[in-house]
């Protein structure tokens, strides 16, 4: 997965990406971090980023594969 993802497009982007949050909307945090690094990002699940679109198919995978394993 890593291999696909561009650090360099996550960490151009705001911190928020338009109003996450407001009129009670479901927010999406992101954080990526190390000893060297940290990032988050917020914003709206309906939101199009296309520079982390990969990263957003993985989460969605294992968000879809939790939800069956709890069925």
């Amino acid at each position: 997965m890593t291999s696909s993802f561009d650090f360099d497009k996550f960490d151009s982007l705001p911190d928020r990406i338009g109003c996450p949050g407001c009129a009670d909307n479901a927010v999406i945090t992101i954080e990526i971090s190390n000893s060297a690094y940290s990032k988050s990002i917020s914003f709206e699940p309906e939101d199009e980023i296309p520079e982390i679109t990969p990263l957003r198919q993985t989460i969605n995978d294992i968000i879809k594969k939790i939800n069956l394993d709890h069925q």
